[in-house]
């Protein structure tokens, strides 16, 4: 198996061609393209409310914590499905990774 197996075995990319449509695709991203713009927002607020408990407590609220580590492994799968590096659409067309699973694969 050389590394193009590998890579597409790996990100969900096919490795022979794409299934969709050109048309479906280009909507596809527009749409996560939007997505990531509006979480993006949803990141600027929760590094403010998380700095001021930080601020205050000294210590970070673990939930928040819990949540900007999803987000992140979100941001990831829409960034690989946008420049191609994955063919498999994000959440909601496929599940969240859980928690645990991003922790076990940050490890």
């Amino acid at each position: 198996m050389d590394d193009t197996d590998t890579k597409a075995e790996n990100t969900g990319a096919p490795s022979a061609h794409v299934s969709e449509s050109a048309p479906v695709r280009l909507l596809s991203a527009l749409l996560f393209g939007l997505i990531y713009g509006l979480i993006r927002f949803v990141v600027y607020f929760l590094v403010i409310i998380q700095t001021l408990i930080i601020a205050i407590t000294k210590s970070p609220n673990e939930n928040i914590a819990r949540v900007g580590l999803t987000i992140r492994a979100y941001i990831v799968e829409i960034l690989d499905y946008l420049t191609g590096n994955s063919y498999q659409k994000p959440f909601p067309f496929n599940p969240l990774p859980s928690y645990e699973e991003i922790k076990k694969a940050n490890s």
